[in-house]
């Protein structure tokens, strides 16, 4: 770990360098993160300004206590990229980001560092704190791989309750994606697999724009956190079901969903008929 921590450091300093050289840099310090905004305005600035102590204190005990650790946070850099910043100019790490130019964030697991572009209005805190979760979850489980549609359900679920402090959701009405009702989705019909969410995108994705399986593992991938995090209320052995994985040592999708076959009694086509009706509004049973 500590070794990882010293690339992730030096990483993080050389890169802050490059970019004072071709770019204006705007740093805040807000307890365990370094913000440094590029070619940031006066309002993106007050935007990032506005998260509060409190919210990324809220964050860290979330991201630990899903893990099931006892873990405190080290220092963290995210870089905010200005609405009119010219990205040809900023190094290829940042430049070359995946969904950069759509409006999305990014977190870079090799130099621990997380990039978020500040041009979204209402939505810059929520993507910061998105992009932190998976940041988080890096630090605290030092690097662990774990499957895309479960890390980007918790981070997208964490976001909507952090951000907005939502009230303790009814059965199934967990906060999501901003991807409305499932009724018109695949998974309303029965006929997404949980064995094939799990194993979306296992190999990364080379792609610098926002895919088709990029949206799945997102916006399926929230209701699949929920719908095991609902089942995790009556059943401990799924309960912070991250931590779980980690826990076990799964590392595959396929291992993932027999582990969660034999911790649940079901067979993978109940599992999958209890998730299509939970995205339906029915709690599981």
């Amino acid at each position: 770990m500590r070794i990882r921590q010293c690339v992730h450091f030096i990483s993080q300093a050389l890169l802050v360098v490059r970019l004072r050289r071709v770019a204006r840099l705007t740093r805040i310090h807000c307890e365990y993160v370094e913000f440094f905004l590029v070619d940031a305005s006066t309002s993106e600035i007050a935007a990032v300004e506005r998260i509060s102590v409190d919210l990324l204190g809220r964050l860290a005990n979330a991201v630990a206590g899903q893990l099931e650790v006892d873990a405190i946070p080290k220092r963290m850099v995210l870089i905010g990229v200005g609405k009119a910043v010219e990205l040809n100019r900023l190094p290829a790490v940042i430049r070359d980001a995946p969904y950069l130019r759509q409006g999305s964030g990014l977190w870079i697991p090799r130099c621990g560092i997380g990039v978020v572009p500040l041009g979204n209005g209402s939505r810059v805190q929520r993507t910061i704190i998105h992009e932190l979760v998976h940041g988080l979850l890096d630090q605290f489980s030092d690097g662990f791989k774990f499957p895309r549609a479960l890390e980007e359900g918790f981070a997208s679920t964490s976001e909507a309750l952090l951000t907005y402090n939502m009230r303790k959701p009814k059965q199934s009405q967990i906060p999501l994606c901003d991807s409305g009702p499932l009724n018109q989705t695949e998974s309303a019909k029965g006929n997404v697999s949980i064995d094939r969410l799990l194993g979306l995108l296992e190999n990364g994705s080379n792609s610098k724009e926002y895919t088709d399986e990029d949206y799945e593992a997102s916006v399926m991938g929230t209701w699949l956190h929920a719908f095991l995090t609902r089942m995790g209320r009556d059943n401990r052995k799924i309960r912070n079901i991250l931590g779980k994985i980690q826990r076990n040592g799964l590392r595959s999708g396929r291992e993932i969903h027999i582990w969660l076959m034999s911790a649940t009694g079901l067979t993978e086509s109940e599992l999958d008929a209890q998730f299509a009706e939970f995205c339906r509004g029915k709690p599981p049973r």
